[in-house]
């Protein structure tokens, strides 16, 4: 595996991680070799005396996070990593790409400026995450993860089964109260059926002694009318 010279030098690499020489970024690209001094977080640029300087004249770059020669050596990427994303609520979602190791908390460039002026050990964040899965506490917090994650998954399933077995018993419900209402149609069809079939008696017998009556009257009046 390759390494970095201490005094700078030309890039190194090493499977997939790029080591950043200490040359001006800017002046390279003009086709400069100028020995850089700083390194701005921000722009992930190697800056020189002069490039410094124009640098800080613009006001939008006032607030970007400048390190040092010591801290140049250290800002080393890893092209399969990801760049800071996450956005500062507080200072119009600048992105969050540091960490103060005093105070244990990320910040952006402006929190940098107005709450860490003067805490020692900033650093950039990806630097900062770089050998994080090989520390007792990430293995620790993925043990402890990993416990969660399968405790979670053992409660779903187990809420699964609890929302399988309170549609089995909605079902078997439903099923009840079909049955119920079919045995309930059947029974009100026959109590129907012998109540017109008793109806129907208690008519003809009513019908057939009215019936009779009038004959008999009609007879009588058939016999009077003679008469007279």
């Amino acid at each position: 595996t390759a390494k970095m010279a201490a005094s700078g030098g030309s890039i190194y690499t090493s499977g997939q991680e790029e080591y950043f020489e200490q040359e001006c970024s800017l002046c390279t690209k003009d086709g400069r070799h100028t020995e850089a001094i700083k390194f701005c977080v921000n722009c992930s640029e190697n800056l020189c005396s002069r490039c410094l300087k124009e640098h800080n004249r613009f006001a939008t770059m006032a607030t970007h996070q400048i390190l040092d020669r010591a801290s140049m050596k250290s800002s080393v990427m890893t092209v399969t990593q990801a760049p800071p994303t996450e956005k500062c609520p507080q200072h119009h979602g600048r992105l969050i790409d540091m960490f103060c190791k005093k105070h244990d908390a990320v910040a952006c460039g402006a929190c940098v400026s107005l709450e860490h002026r003067v805490c020692d050990g900033m650093t950039y964040l990806p630097t900062a995450a770089t050998g994080i899965k090989k520390s007792s506490e990430y293995k620790n917090a993925r043990a402890n993860m990993e416990t969660t994650l399968k405790k979670m998954k053992e409660m779903k399933q187990m809420r699964e089964k609890d929302l399988k077995k309170i549609e089995d018993e909605r079902d078997e419900a439903f099923k009840n109260i079909r049955g119920y209402k079919e045995r309930m149609i059947t029974y009100l069809e026959q109590m129907e059926s012998r109540t017109r079939d008793d109806v129907s008696e208690i008519y003809k017998r009513h019908k057939e002694s009215i019936e009779t009556s009038i004959s008999s009257l009609n007879d009588l009046i058939t016999s009077l009318d003679t008469a007279l």
